[in-house]
């Protein structure tokens, strides 16, 4: 809540939402913004950019939405969204962590099974957290993509500012249930693949679409393995496919993961609940408030698996 007050309220006229941690029962959560380019959410974090220090992530944040606000930017070729991710329920309270930044990858509508992917701005989003001498993690990132099977996309880059090792996320889509034990060998992932073909296989009935989310540092993968499992209802390219779905969609859900123990009791009653259309009353007027899931993500370590919800919001006046 904290950090919600830090942003204006313009950040409500665009999509926002919580990360939600299934099997802790702690009640926190991550937040994360979509900011588009020229927004006023965007004008707030380029003058709070433009009075923070030389060099400070804040700056190089701002850098980055004001390239991305220009009509004639190149970067509107490659990038179809960006989303700013705060690490908060595992940072202290007196912490306001700067955030992490997704960008969306502007893929073909149609694309055919050996179609190259296009270049992935991953120069923009060393600019965008303010890193320098990136190379090593570049290379990296350019071996990933090279063992990726045909047809195999990235549809998000992403990077984290305050973690360490500096790594690149990707996220993977069009890989089928079969090639993932495959994909992840050649990749170079350290350990088993066994239990992410098995939440696969566990999981298909209920989410049957999925991404593939890694961690590329400069020596490689990092062990971390997070696969994004998606509804039939709310898989969608290029719109925000958990507004068309609700309750009743997810009851199933949410009911197999807490069999499986990935989510507690009051979580599950939790998630629930949060897909629902509210309203809020004040003196502008009536506020519709919609709740929704986007999808699931189950992460692979070595200590075993954790899963979390990712959950939307959108608040919006009513019209007489």
């Amino acid at each position: 809540m904290a950090c919600a007050a830090e942003l204006p309220d313009a950040g409500l006229a665009t999509p926002l939402g919580c990360e939600f941690r299934l099997g802790e029962e702690t009640p926190a959560a991550d937040l994360f913004v979509v900011v588009g380019p020229g927004s006023p959410l965007a004008r707030h974090f380029i003058h709070r950019g433009e009075a923070a220090y030389p060099g400070s992530e804040a700056t190089a944040l701002a850098r980055y939405l004001v390239e991305i606000g220009q009509a004639d930017s190149a970067l509107h070729g490659c990038i179809a969204g960006t989303m700013l991710e705060y690490d908060l329920a595992e940072t202290p309270a007196d912490r306001r962590p700067e955030p992490g930044v997704f960008l969306k990858v502007r893929l073909a509508e149609e694309p055919g099974p050996h179609d190259r992917q296009r270049p992935l701005p991953i120069a923009a989003l060393a600019d965008a957290v303010g890193w320098t001498d990136d190379g090593e993690v570049r290379r990296s990132v350019a071996r990933v993509l090279a063992a990726l099977p045909p047809g195999g996309r990235v549809a998000h880059v992403g990077a984290l500012p305050g973690r360490t090792p500096r790594a690149v996320r990707l996220v993977i889509q069009e890989i089928g249930r079969d090639e993932i034990g495959g994909v992840l060998e050649r990749l170079g992932r350290r350990g088993s693949v066994g239990p992410a073909t098995e939440i696969l296989a566990d999981l298909g009935e209920v989410l049957p679409r999925f991404r593939l989310s890694v961690d590329v540092a400069a020596a490689g993968l990092l062990p971390r393995l997070g696969l994004e499992l998606y509804h039939a209802g709310s898989w969608s390219g290029e719109l925000d496919g958990w507004l068309i779905t609700g309750r009743s969609d997810w009851r199933p859900v949410v009911e197999r993961l807490a069999r499986r123990g990935w989510c507690l009791a009051a979580k599950a009653r939790g998630l629930l609940e949060w897909c629902a259309l509210d309203r809020i009353y004040d003196s502008r007027g009536v506020f519709l408030v919609y709740k929704g899931l986007n999808h699931v993500k189950l992460t692979v370590t070595d200590a075993g698996v954790d899963a979390k919800a990712y959950a939307g919001m959108t608040c919006s006046l009513m019209q007489d």
